[in-house]
């Protein structure tokens, strides 16, 4: 029996009360200007720093969410081609309010390379230079055309997840001074592999935008259908690298609820909800609450 892809939309059809009309306009701002994204950084800072036992600087919790922020909100003046057919109501919003983004960026982006200079060590501003290096050259575009990481195949899911494994995982360690152990490459594989599923069901939604966009994107390369079968061998991959861990008693058994978030894909891909753009943003508020449960169940684990 064939499942029916299922639509989440912020916005309903229904007349709403003017008071749940504001909250869905405060969430649809929220989500438009990416600050769920930087949630779900800081998320992931705190909790992987807990999960390792690293001792996270202060600091490193306002710099990683504001420079994931400043990339994101980059990006959306850059994705002009794929998002005039993919989301055409946030290009506008982005339009609109290019001058402010533009601004947001370069202040974000010396805000969070001053505050990571201003504590800890340098290794940990020289990975802060290249989360920042990768994030402007991902959708980097001239004024004549665009050229950068994501039109270059492969590449393109690989630099994302490598970026935030950069930010959320190995920045913290190196510049706290904290050692770099078996938690923290479990850590650092678990966190990739995770973002990398995760962008390419991105992907998958944005197939029809990439494929007019010229963009060589795994989808749209290799086609759905494998480009889906690949998400499922990512999963496979961190269900064997945690179970392993966990079973072996290498890592405590809590890293076991890592697992939730392979279930949580596989049960995108299951129901064809990968397709959905509010769905999308509901999963990664879905993840941040996870990486903050993982953060707060750990300190109960030692």
């Amino acid at each position: 029996m064939s499942s029916r892809p299922l639509r989440l939309s912020l916005a309903h059809r229904v007349p709403v009360h003017r008071d749940q009309g504001t909250w869905r306009a405060a969430l649809q701002w929220l989500i438009r200007n990416k600050l769920h994204v930087a949630a779900c950084s800081l998320a992931a800072t705190w909790a992987w720093g807990r999960m390792m036992g690293i001792p996270l600087l202060g600091v490193d919790l306002f710099v990683v969410p504001v420079l994931v922020l400043s990339i994101y909100q980059w990006n959306r003046l850059n994705d002009v081609l794929e998002d005039a057919v993919n989301c055409p109501d946030e290009l506008a919003a982005a339009e609109q309010a290019r001058g402010l983004i533009r601004v947001s960026c370069l202040l974000g982006s010396i805000l969070a390379l001053g505050g990571a200079l201003l504590v800890g060590r340098a290794t940990g501003v020289l990975v802060v230079l290249i989360g920042l290096l990768l994030g402007w050259l991902y959708a980097f575009r001239s004024r004549m055309e665009s050229f950068g990481l994501k039109r270059l195949f492969g590449i393109k899911n690989v630099s994302s997840a490598f970026g935030w494994t950069l930010m959320t995982v190995l920045y913290p360690g190196l510049h706290s001074g904290a050692g770099l152990g078996v938690a923290f490459w479990v850590a650092a594989a678990c966190m990739f592999l995770a973002v990398w599923t995760v962008e390419v069901l991105w992907d998958i939604r944005d197939v029809r935008g990439d494929a007019v966009a010229g963009i060589p994107s795994l989808p749209v390369v290799l086609g759905v259908p494998a480009a889906r079968r690949l998400v499922h061998v990512g999963n496979l991959l961190i269900v064997a690298l945690v179970g392993t861990a966990v079973l072996t008693r290498t890592l405590p058994g809590i890293w076991a609820l890592i697992l939730i978030n392979p279930l949580l894909t596989f049960v995108w891909l299951r129901f064809d909800i990968e397709t959905g753009r509010g769905w999308s943003h509901l999963l990664v508020l879905m993840q941040t609450l996870l990486l903050f449960g993982l953060g707060v169940l750990s300190g109960f684990s030692r």
